[in-house]
């Protein structure tokens, strides 16, 4: 986390009685409107800016403010194996069922273990993996799609 930005959430958690990731939260949600703005502002012909826009920002989200090394860790690990499935078995009709196997298997894993650590105070990656479950998925079956059109139909 950067000492620099986490410090005004510092200031205000004690004045508020709440908890310092509670208004990170609130300001991440704020802050996400002008982002929006602002990726709506690059050009839909540089697709490669864009993506390097939402990294980044995905990235100031997770590490800067959250502090979520152990999240970012995740998110890659959902990403980069669904991507090495795609690519590893993208002629087999059951690709997609694999990589959603694999996506949904690790965020049951990652969901047992936040139920069983049972800490509500901490901010968690599974609710961004949930989204991305779902994104990887259709991914799987876009490749799918993409591999064998004839199937389709």
């Amino acid at each position: 986390m950067l000492p620099l930005i986490n410090k005004p959430f510092e200031l205000l958690s004690p004045g508020l009685g709440v908890p310092t990731d509670d208004i990170k939260l609130v300001f991440s949600w704020l802050l996400s409107y002008p982002l929006a703005a602002l990726l709506k502002c690059i050009p839909d012909s540089r697709p490669d800016l864009k993506n390097i826009y939402v990294i980044s920002a995905s990235i100031f989200y997770l590490v800067g403010l959250f502090n979520l090394w152990a999240g970012l860790q995740t998110l890659f690990i959902s990403s980069a194996g669904t991507y090495l499935i795609a690519n590893t078995f993208r002629h087999s009709p059951f690709m997609p069922w694999i990589g959603f196997v694999f996506v949904m298997g690790h965020l049951s894993i990652n969901q047992i273990s936040r139920q069983l650590e049972s800490n509500p105070a901490d901010v968690d990656i599974t609710g961004a993996q949930m989204v991305l479950v779902m994104k990887l998925s259709a991914f799987c079956w876009n490749v799918g799609g993409g591999v064998h059109p004839g199937e389709a139909e």
